[in-house]
């Protein structure tokens, strides 16, 4: 059986932020919003502006919204807190307004207070928004667990001049955290494996997979030279469905595999978490292709791809110089691990060929950069 779990609605749009009353008004009319705390720091008058123009929007719309600011990580804590002040306070509608972490804590939140979840993403640096999954972590920012809603968000609405303003890196991430989608899709259609949500991959799933790879080729470098001087251009526009709702739809209807699972491995040397998920990620995609022995050419082709958007093609990219075959032998039982069964690896993943696919991976990537000195 095959089991698309998609979000309900999917608004993107400049300034879209500013009309988020109408849009929310059918889900509910007196939400929480759980905000990230930049919108608490006067230092950002942009996104002050954007917090004043949300709530003349809410009640424009006849709507009561109280703000309450997330604290820190993804965490059983975190979520039991925002649970009880969601409770205490009796509203109908959970708002996150924030990046990834924002989000994956709303999601049990609203799922457990039994309301309808509103997504409006301050930054795509991760498929979070329209996920229905949320990664728990534990206090020191290692994976501790995975729970899935019955289906995405109530809506998920994008402003792309919010996205436009955010930071460079977190576009980086998001295109990062959408590379691997098709990959790993493949291998779950080419040996029968299971998507995380347990249906088969469908045809719908490895298609959207396949558009969302063609995508990041076709407008991701040129996204970021949009982005750099400010520009909403159609390449842009497209990265940002790319990076929200279609990899997304995409990876909850294809499964994940070890692109994943070495990200995760990666992040457990303690030098390595002050990169981004969606860094990692994509080195992960490259090891990927080199443990299934992939044509070269697929590999230049990603490798590439990574190096032009700023995407690390090398461990020391990932702050992981010193003492490297020891640190990459000492994760190779997290890099495999099929965690909470949402990994499901090739055959011939073994703690050998996932050793040679990391330090091979890294190999090319330096000579990659040595060749490709400006």
């Amino acid at each position: 059986m095959i089991k698309i779990l998609s979000t309900s609605k999917f608004f993107q749009g400049f300034d879209a932020f500013d009309s988020l009353g109408e849009y929310a008004k059918d889900f509910g009319k007196n939400f929480m919003v759980l905000s990230d705390p930049i919108f608490e720091m006067p230092d950002f008058p942009f996104l002050q502006q954007k917090k004043k123009n949300i709530e003349k929007s809410f009640a424009d719309n006849g709507l009561k919204l109280e703000f309450k600011t997330f604290k820190g990580e993804v965490t059983n804590k975190e979520i039991d807190r925002v649970s009880k002040m969601m409770k205490e306070g009796g509203y109908d509608g959970l708002l996150a307004l924030g990046g990834g972490k924002v989000v994956d804590t709303a999601k049990p939140v609203a799922l457990a207070a039994g309301v309808p979840l509103v997504v409006a993403p301050t930054v795509i640096a991760t498929n979070a928004p329209c996920s229905s999954a949320t990664v728990i972590y534990t206090e020191d920012h290692n994976v501790d667990d995975v729970l899935f809603a019955p289906t995405g968000p109530s809506m998920v609405i994008v402003d792309t001049n919010v996205i436009l303003n955010a930071p460079r890196v977190s576009l980086i991430a998001g295109m990062g955290d959408a590379l691997p989608t098709f990959f790993e899709g493949r291998v779950n259609f080419e040996h029968g494996t299971k998507t995380i949500v347990g249906g088969d991959v469908s045809m719908i799933g490895m298609g959207l997979a396949e558009m969302c790879y063609q995508s990041l080729l076709e407008n991701g470098e040129l996204a970021l030279k949009a982005f750099d001087d400010k520009i909403m251009s159609p390449y842009f526009e497209r990265i940002v469905q790319t990076n929200t709702y279609l990899s997304c739809m995409a990876f909850e209807a294809t499964g994940l595999s070890c692109a994943h699972s070495i990200e995760d491995a990666i992040n457990t040397i303690p030098e390595a978490q002050k990169v981004l998920h969606g860094y990692r990620v994509a080195y992960g995609t490259l090891c990927l292709i080199l443990l299934e022995d992939r044509p070269m050419e697929e590999f230049l082709e990603c490798q590439e791809f990574c190096a032009k958007v700023g995407l690390p093609i090398t461990l020391a990219e990932q702050n992981v110089t010193e003492n490297v075959e020891e640190k990459i032998r000492g994760i190779l039982s997290v890099a495999l691990d099929d965690f909470d069964g949402c990994y499901n690896m090739p055959p011939n993943a073994n703690e050998e060929t996932m050793y040679n696919a990391i330090m091979m991976a890294d190999k090319l990537g330096r000579d990659y950069l040595a060749t490709h000195k400006s």
